[in-house]
């Protein structure tokens, strides 16, 4: 939890994707560096499932999604735009 906390360390190692169980919703991330793309997905609004990508990494979530699934995210990554 608090991964606003925790971002900078994990950041300075300029990561493409990133995923963060038991994240906060993107909402209250504040001063995190941009991502390119983010997916969340949770009931409460301080503990869900994050997905964030950077260095022009896209990520979509695929339509086989089943969001009565928790915390199961099927996603799509590509370099550039999708």
């Amino acid at each position: 939890m608090a991964y606003r906390n925790k971002a900078s360390q994990i950041l300075k190692f300029n990561p493409d994707l990133v995923i963060i169980p038991e994240c906060e919703h993107p909402d209250r991330l504040k001063n995190l560096a941009n991502p390119t793309d983010i997916i969340w997905q949770g009931e409460n609004i301080n503990k869900g499932l994050g997905i964030f990508s950077y260095n022009d990494y896209r990520i979509k979530l695929l339509e086989i999604h089943d969001p009565t699934v928790r915390n199961i995210l099927p996603i799509s990554v590509t370099k550039g735009s999708i």
